[in-house]
């Protein structure tokens, strides 16, 4: 799952609720919408490698 939010309050908020409800999920986290929208670019990427 990928969050892109610049508040650190939501972030920790989802990361908590993701843990205590869904520990197989993998969270990734963005401040920033540019950088959160290029994060799947790059793991797929890095994948292909």
């Amino acid at each position: 799952m990928l969050v892109i939010e610049d508040s650190k309050h939501y972030q920790n908020l989802v990361s908590f609720l993701q843990r205590e409800h869904f520990p197989d999920l993998t969270v990734k986290l963005a401040d920033d919408g540019v950088v959160g929208l290029a994060m799947p670019a790059q793991e797929a990427v890095t994948a292909v490698r």
